[in-house]
């Protein structure tokens, strides 16, 4: 799927070289297009898998979010580079505000770039938190969801990156804040990012 999207051969030997070493325009101008989705076609599993999967963890009966078709969203990001959602609540857009995330390692995912999430903070009221508008630029790059600066009481956010090993899969609510990753480590990371909604 990168191989076709990016239009150079893409696998686990050279991927990281390969990514590192792309300018900021032609990563982020495909990766706009790739952010739709991969779709079920290119994938070794099936929709009804994944629904499946996670209605088994979650004793919920649950149907994968999507937009326009059934697809797993692909999140590369890029050693000391900016390719990361800044810290956020994913209830800041409507259609969120009920999805169950699910983070899924692919490649490069490790204690020094795996997703960091802000344990508790689900249970904080939004006063206690100071937020930008929706659609901020942050390092010259917009982004889709508020960025949350602080605390109300000034004190800093304190986000853990939690170790999810390859084969296991990290699932927080839509009031975790979560984000501003920057990938501290020496690999470029990809991993799935899916949502699940009650049917």
């Amino acid at each position: 799927f990168l191989s076709y999207k990016f239009d150079i051969e893409i696998n686990e030997k050279n991927y990281n070289s390969i990514f590192i070493n792309m300018s900021n325009n032609i990563f982020h101008k495909k990766m706009n297009e790739i952010y739709k989705g991969i779709s079920f076609s290119y994938l070794p599993f099936s929709l009804k898998f994944v629904e499946d999967w996670a209605s088994q963890i979650l004793g919920k009966d649950l149907k994968l979010f999507y937009i326009n078709e059934p697809s797993l969203l692909l999140r590369i990001v890029r050693p000391f580079s900016i390719d990361f959602n800044p810290p956020h609540r994913d209830i800041y857009i409507n259609r969120l505000r009920n999805a169950v995330n699910c983070f899924l390692p692919i490649l490069g995912v490790n204690k020094n770039s795996s997703l960091p999430i802000l344990p508790q903070s689900h249970f904080w009221p939004e006063s206690t938190t100071v937020r930008t508008h929706l659609n901020p630029i942050v390092d010259g790059i917009r982004f889709s969801v508020p960025s949350i600066l602080y605390k109300s009481d000034l004190s800093p956010l304190v986000l853990k990156r939690p170790e999810v090993k390859y084969g296991q899969a990290m699932l927080f609510s839509p009031y975790c804040i979560h984000g501003g990753g920057k990938n501290i480590s020496s690999d470029t990371r990809i991993s799935f990012e899916l949502r699940f909604k009650i049917k």
